[in-house]
């Protein structure tokens, strides 16, 4: 039994234009706020409250939070970051996971051809990258992402941690971005 999840979501890949369009005005307002990489600054904003007034931002955001329930199979109190992923062919991600949470995931916006590669200590598995799939499991897995193919433009996800910790101040380890999932 895998220890991870993926699901489909019609609205990213239905309506791809607009939420690629809303990434790309997104980015634009994080990179004009000092932060310079919107992947690697992903402690100093929350993406979800910086498109907090986007109806297609809301729509996303509260499908990724039942995604998470799903995936955590209960409703313990819990929480989240977000940030995007915004790179050329030459920039994307090479190994690395996400300490300091239980659970990593991310949505496939504009994912050009690529596929993310986790290194699992049973069996290594790939997930090609669709527009509107999502992708949750644990966060300590290494993965990196490879293109399949070269690409022009950026390609665009948006990643989120979720922790079950409770009473952790992260405000002392200067992490702002986290809120809680319903």
């Amino acid at each position: 039994m895998n220890d991870y999840n993926t699901y489909n979501l019609k609205a990213v890949e239905a309506n791809a234009d607009i939420f690629i369009d809303q990434c790309n005005q997104l980015h634009k307002i994080i990179t004009d706020n000092n932060i310079s990489d919107s992947t690697w600054q992903y402690k100093e904003y929350n993406i979800f409250s910086l498109s907090s007034s986007s109806e297609a931002m809301w729509f996303l955001w509260r499908n990724i939070q039942i995604c998470i329930r799903k995936h955590i199979g209960d409703d313990r109190p819990a929480w989240m970051t977000g940030w995007l992923n915004f790179h050329k062919h030459d920039q994307v991600l090479d190994w690395h996971n996400h300490t300091g949470s239980q659970y990593h995931g991310y949505v496939s916006i504009d994912p050009k051809k690529t596929k993310t590669i986790f290194k699992n200590q049973n069996k290594n598995y790939e997930i090609n990258n669709e527009p509107g799939l999502l992708y949750i499991g644990p966060s300590e897995r290494l993965h990196k992402v490879e293109p399949i193919e070269s690409f022009d433009g950026i390609r665009t996800t948006i990643a989120f941690d979720v922790t079950t910790e409770k009473d952790i101040f992260r405000a002392k380890a200067k992490e702002f971005n986290w809120m809680p999932v319903y």
